[in-house]
C-alpha cells in the first residue's frame, strides 16, 4: 500500500515539475519575510520598456533588497543584496510609503535609475499630516552600490496628469491650475531630471467641470505605440499616445470638435488642432451626439453616435481631410462587421456572453453605457475597429455603490464624462494616472469586473473599406485569462517587444517565477 502512495507522489511529483518547467522561464531563488506577503513591505519592482534591451528588477521584503540585471532572455547577467536600511525602502522609517513610479537607465553602463513617490505620515491627536517626496535610486550594477536623492521638488498646487516610463525615459506630466501649464518632469536616461512648461489652452465653452488645466486632463489614460490598448481605455475622454518623437492628446466632449494636441519630445513644443465632426451629424439638433476618436498610423478614426445612427468617420492628421465616412445600419450591419455584437459580463473568472441580435437594442446598448472605438492591427496590416462600450463592475468594499482603484474609492450612479447615465451597478469614472513598469491594467482586480457590448469591423489599410476575415482575439483578454490563479502572490505582467510575460511569487518553492504567457496571434 505504501509502494502505491510513493508511486503516485512520484508521479504526481514529476508532472507538477514537469510541467512547471515548462513554463517558467526564469526561477529566481529569494525567500520574503513571513510578516507579509502584501505591499508595500514586500514587492517586486520591475524596470522594463522597450527603450532598454534588457531588465532590472528588484526583489525586497522588510530586512533585505535584492538587485537583478537579465537580458531578454531572462538569463541573470549580475545581482546583489543589500540590507534594507541601506535602500530607499529603509524599513528604520515605518511611517514611510514608497511607490515605484518608473524609471530609466542606460543598460551598456549597467547604470539604471528608479523614481519613487515617498509619503511621509504624521499621525498627530487632532489632525494627521502627510508630506510628498519624490525621490530616486541609482543602481549601479558594476559596483553593487545604490544611491538615493531628491528627484525634484513638485509643488502641491500641481496636479498629476499622468506618469509613465517609455523608450528608456521616465516621465511626469502635472498640470499647474494657476497658469494652464502643462509641466514635464523628465527622468533622462542618465539620471538627470528635466523641467519643461507648456502653455496648454483649454478650449472656451467648457463646463464647471472642466475648467481647470487639472480637470480638462482629469479621465488621461495612455496607449504606448507598441502595445494594444482595451476598448476600456478607448472609452474614456482622454487619451495621451505616446511615440518615439511626440506626446499626442486626443480629447472628446461630447459632439464638440475633437482637441488634437501634439507635443515634441525634443523641443516640448506644443501644436494643436481641432477636428469638426459636425457636417457629419444626422438627425434633429436637439438629439444628442455623442463623438469618441483613437488615433492610429496618423489618422484620427472617430465613433459618431445617436440613438438612431452609428458612423466611422477617419481623418488625415496631416491634411485634416475626412479620407473615409462609414454608416452602419439596421440594413447593412450583417454585411459591414466582421464580428456581430455580443455583449460580456466578467466578474473575476466568471464570464457571461450573450449574442446581441437586434440592431435597435445594440443602438440602446452603444448609447446607455461609455462609448468608444478602439483601433488595432493584425499581422496582414489590416485594420481591426472594435466599436463598443466598458464599463466597470461595481465591487463591494464595504460600502454600497463603491469600487476600488490605485488610487482610491470612486462612488457609482451619475453620469459618465463622455456620455450619458450608466447602467446601474456599473462605475461612474476611473481615474489612472499611474502606468508603472511591470504593472500592466490587466494585473488589476477591477480589470477583471466589467460590462461591455461591443462589435468588430475589419478595415483594409490602402482603400479603408470594410472587408472579411477572422479576427485574433484580443490580447488582454488572453492575458486575464492567463492569470486567472488568484492564489499568486506578488504578481507581476509585463511585455518585452513582442512577448508577454508573468511573474509571481510562489512561497512554497521560495522562487519568484517569470513565465512567458502564450499569445495567440
Amino acid at each position: 500500500m505504501k509502494i502505491k502512495y510513493l508511486i503516485a507522489f512520484f508521479f504526481l511529483h514529476f508532472s507538477i515539475a514537469n510541467s512547471f518547467a515548462q513554463k517558467a522561464i526564469l526561477n529566481y531563488p529569494f525567500k520574503f519575510e513571513k510578516k507579509t506577503l502584501k505591499e508595500p513591505d514586500n514587492d517586486a519592482n520591475f524596470l522594463v520598456d522597450k527603450g532598454l534591451d534588457e531588465i532590472a528588477f528588484v526583489l525586497h521584503d522588510i530586512k533585505k533588497a535584492e538587485y537583478v540585471r537579465a537580458d531578454k532572455r531572462m538569463k541573470v547577467i549580475s545581482k546583489f543584496t543589500l540590507p534594507v536600511d541601506k535602500t530607499i525602502f529603509n524599513m528604520s522609517h515605518p511611517a514611510n510609503k514608497e511607490e515605484f513610479l518608473g524609471g530609466s537607465g542606460l543598460p551598456s553602463t549597467g547604470i539604471f535609475h528608479y523614481l519613487y513617490k515617498t509619503t511621509t505620515y504624521e499621525y498627530r491627536l487632532i489632525s494627521n499630516k502627510s508630506e510628498v517626496e519624490y525621490r530616486t535610486e541609482t543602481v549601479d550594477f558594476n559596483s553593487s552600490t545604490v544611491s538615493q536623492k531628491e528627484f525634484t521638488k513638485i509643488p502641491d498646487h500641481e496636479k498629476q496628469v499622468v506618469n509613465f516610463t517609455d523608450y528608456g525615459e521616465c516621465f511626469l506630466l502635472m498640470a499647474d491650475n494657476k497658469t494652464s501649464d502643462l509641466i514635464v518632469y523628465k527622468l533622462g536616461k542618465d539620471g538627470q531630471t528635466i523641467i519643461k512648461k507648456i502653455p496648454f489652452k483649454i478650449p472656451a465653452g467648457k463646463g464647471k467641470n472642466r475648467n481647470s488645466l487639472s480637470e480638462y486632463l482629469n479621465e488621461t489614460h495612455l496607449i504606448k505605440d507598441d502595445e494594444e490598448a482595451e476598448l476600456e481605455t478607448a472609452t474614456r475622454s482622454t487619451k495621451l499616445f505616446a511615440t518615439a518623437d511626440k506626446f499626442i492628446f486626443v480629447i472628446n466632449d461630447n459632439a464638440t470638435p475633437s482637441h488634437i494636441v501634439n507635443i515634441d519630445k525634443k523641443t516640448f513644443v506644443l501644436t494643436e488642432k481641432f477636428i469638426d465632426h459636425s457636417s457629419l451629424f444626422t438627425g434633429s439638433e436637439k438629439e444628442k451626439v455623442y463623438v469618441n476618436s483613437f488615433f492610429a498610423s496618423n489618422k484620427l478614426f472617430s465613433l459618431i453616435l445617436n440613438k438612431k445612427n452609428i458612423q466611422m468617420a477617419v481623418y488625415d492628421l496631416q491634411t485634416d481631410k475626412l479620407l473615409k465616412q462609414q454608416d452602419i445600419t439596421e440594413e447593412n450591419y450583417e454585411k459591414t462587421v466582421a464580428i456581430t455584437a455580443v455583449t460580456k459580463k466578467r466578474k473575476g473568472s466568471k464570464e457571461e456572453e450573450e449574442d446581441v441580435d437586434d440592431f435597435k437594442k445594440l443602438l440602446k446598448a452603444l448609447t446607455k453605457g461609455t462609448e468608444g472605438l478602439l483601433i488595432t492591427k493584425n499581422a496582414a496590416g489590416q485594420y481591426i475597429v472594435t466599436i463598443g462600450t466598458y464599463d466597470r463592475i461595481a465591487v463591494q468594499t464595504g460600502g454600497g455603490g463603491s469600487y476600488r482603484t490605485s488610487i482610491g474609492t470612486v462612488n457609482t450612479g451619475g453620469g459618465t464624462p463622455n456620455g450619458p447615465p450608466n447602467p446601474t451597478g456599473t462605475a461612474r469614472t476611473y481615474t489612472n494616472t499611474t502606468y508603472t513598469p511591470g504593472i500592466s491594467s490587466y494585473t488589476k482586480e477591477n480589470a477583471n469586473y466589467y460590462k461591455t457590448t461591443s462589435f468588430k469591423l475589419l478595415l483594409d489599410p490602402t482603400t479603408l473599406n470594410t472587408i472579411k476575415g477572422k479576427i485574433k482575439p484580443t490580447v488582454g483578454d488572453q492575458i486575464k485569462d492567463y492569470m486567472d490563479d488568484k492564489s499568486k502572490k506578488i504578481r507581476k505582467q509585463f511585455a518585452i517587444g513582442d512577448q508577454q510575460y508573468f511573474g509571481y511569487y510562489d512561497k512554497d518553492l521560495e522562487l519568484y517565477i517569470i513565465e512567458n504567457i502564450p499569445i495567440r496571434k
